[in-house]
């Protein structure tokens, strides 16, 4: 079967048909994944609907599932929503993403689902476990983010978005409330930026401190980056405004030092020096071996978590 990128399968959807997203709910990475995501609907001009999880009904749509690193085993979301819609739906699509375990929802899968593999490692195990499933592989969907877009975006104050936030709530307009992100993390990043403006420090070590960090110590001075900017995935302006905060933090350094696969990422694409490290299982280096190795001279993997 020959390979299509996930610009090429979308381009030969059904024209004018509606398609209908969930994204990963989680981190500023995830914010990435589905800011790329974003652009992508409107560069083919899709008519993409959110999935409410209440109240969907998957019967003959087209579903799309958010791509990322969810479907691993440790995280539940991706698994229970596959195992929920992949029989009802008319086309199931996973964007590109990192799998492991999960072989028996994947030999459920029939041939209405269509699997988007991020890096060879994952390419080859849903080949040989998802038997029925179309299987496909693509680059991470935040490489397609333009950073310029994202670094000359105006930000917004914390009281305009109070003062929104109230209004919204007022009028009962839930769909614009939801647009907005949260003050108090406004203010906690805002006092975060501020005490590292004054260190002043041109090297970042941003590791992840969860379930899949694998040093055994972060160094001092860390911030999780993902989780400082965690202002969620529910629509584009939030995940837009996500995207623009973090990398205008990141932009403020010249070299990157982490395992955070999305905080290298937006480096890599801001042309900074960046010291790439494992993640607890092969996520990380996959990537980098099929995304960032040949583009991104400026980014370098190192096999040992341990500096």
């Amino acid at each position: 079967m020959k390979n299509l990128s996930v610009v090429e399968y979308l381009s030969q959807l059904p024209e004018g048909e509606k398609i209908y997203y969930r994204a990963n709910p989680g981190n500023a990475g995830d914010a990435l994944i589905a800011a790329g995501a974003f652009i992508l609907f409107r560069k083919l001009e899709l008519d993409v609907e959110i999935i409410d999880l209440e109240s969907f009904d998957a019967t003959d749509k087209i579903v799309l599932y958010a791509g990322g690193g969810n479907l691993v085993g440790i995280y539940p979301e991706a698994r229970e929503f596959f195992r929920k819609f992949h029989m009802q739906a008319k086309t199931i699509i996973l964007l590109p993403h990192t799998v492991k375990d999960n072989e028996d929802l994947l030999a459920e899968l029939g041939s209405n689902a269509v699997l988007f593999a991020r890096e060879l490692v994952t390419f080859k195990f849903l080949k040989e476990n998802a038997i029925n499933a179309k299987v496909y592989i693509d680059h991470d969907l935040a490489f397609n983010i333009e950073p310029k877009d994202f670094l000359d975006m105006k930000s917004p104050s914390i009281l305009s978005i109070i003062a929104k936030k109230l209004l919204y709530k007022t009028t009962g307009n839930k769909q614009e409330f939801l647009k907005l992100p949260r003050p108090k993390m406004m203010f906690d990043n805002t006092l975060f930026e501020f005490r590292g403006a004054l260190l002043g420090s041109k090297v970042g070590n941003f590791f992840r401190e969860d379930v899949e960090r694998a040093l055994s110590e972060v160094p001092a001075g860390n911030a999780d980056l993902s989780v400082k900017y965690e202002y969620g995935t529910r629509n584009d302006a939030i995940t837009d405004y996500t995207t623009s905060r973090l990398m205008k933090y990141v932009n403020r350094f010249d070299e990157i030092r982490t395992d955070r696969l999305h905080i290298c990422i937006a480096s890599a694409l801001m042309g900074k020096k960046v010291s790439f490290y494992p993640n607890s299982y092969f996520k990380c280096r996959a990537v980098y071996e099929y995304s960032l190795k040949e583009p991104y001279p400026n980014v370098t993997f190192f096999e040992k978590s341990d500096k």
